[in-house]
């Protein structure tokens, strides 16, 4: 399984901020969810995106708490549409 931005969505940087707009409400992402949107980008499956998160912040935070917040992110940013899975 695979996850894709959604087509409709928009992205922004400014500063340190990333903001999103989709169906015209807007989001602030915060560190991590910008970083999993980039994976999803990239095409890595939820399973790399989580991995990724876990290096990426290695050493700052507890590996089993990194993965149990990628996948209540990942489960938000499907139900928001920002990400859609792959139809097979």
């Amino acid at each position: 399984m695979k996850y894709f931005i959604n087509s409709k969505v928009k992205v922004a940087q400014a500063d340190n901020d990333t903001y999103v707009m989709l169906d015209g409400q807007y989001y602030v992402l915060n560190e991590i969810a910008r970083l999993t949107l980039q994976c999803f980008a990239k095409g890595a499956t939820p399973q790399e995106a989580v991995e990724e998160m876990v290096r990426e912040f290695e050493g700052e935070a507890d590996p089993d708490q990194v993965r149990a917040d990628c996948e209540e992110l990942m489960g938000y940013l499907l139900e928001s549409q920002m990400i859609i899975e792959e139809k097979a």
